[in-house]
């Protein structure tokens, strides 16, 4: 098994072109050789869900597939698409105690309030009771109930809201990353 990892906006004509033209090809190859290929495609988990950029499972999945790949693979496991889009990453789940602690240390280093530092902190959570400690992502619904509203303004308005929380969340995380 080989996961295909790339961004979703900017690769669909490469993608489209591998799936007409590469695999049969790479597929009668491997076979004669007695083995099988197969192709773990994020997108076609994605396929019937919504809210899949910002749900906090389908990194899991993803990792989880990534890792049979690996298991099941007798050599290439991993693929991936480069191109210009950046979509931002999910947030992790769950992030290990101390490397939030200096995630933290690193936002803003220094200021003590930032907006990026304050969001952060607003959505992780210390979970006290992991072993060992992390920090947990909120669910966004129950933090923003209205993100689930049947008013289509105040869902919309939700929405934006939670964008603009993403966006403040991402601007900390990648100014940590580079120190």
């Amino acid at each position: 098994s080989v996961y295909l990892s790339s961004s979703f906006n900017d690769t669909v004509y490469e993608r489209e072109a591998m799936v007409q033209q590469v695999w049969s090809t790479v597929r009668k190859a491997v076979n004669e050789f007695g083995m099988e290929f197969e192709i773990i495609d994020p997108q076609a988990m994605m396929l019937g869900r919504s809210d899949v950029d910002f749900d906090y499972n389908y990194q899991e999945e993803c990792e989880a597939e990534m890792e049979r790949c690996r298991r099941e693979s007798a050599g290439v496991d991993f693929m991936c698409l480069v191109a210009g889009d950046d979509n931002g990453v999910p947030f992790p789940k769950t992030i290990p105690f101390e490397v939030f602690n200096e995630i933290l240390k690193h936002i803003a280093e220094n200021k003590h309030k930032s907006p990026e530092r304050e969001a952060v902190m607003e959505w992780y959570k210390l979970n006290t009771n992991s072993n060992p400690r992390s920090y947990v992502l909120m669910e966004k619904e129950k933090k923003i109930p209205t993100l689930t509203s049947t008013d289509h303004k105040k869902r919309e308005k939700a929405w934006q809201g939670w964008v603009k929380e993403l966006q403040t969340m991402q601007k900390g995380f990648n100014f940590a990353c580079s120190q």
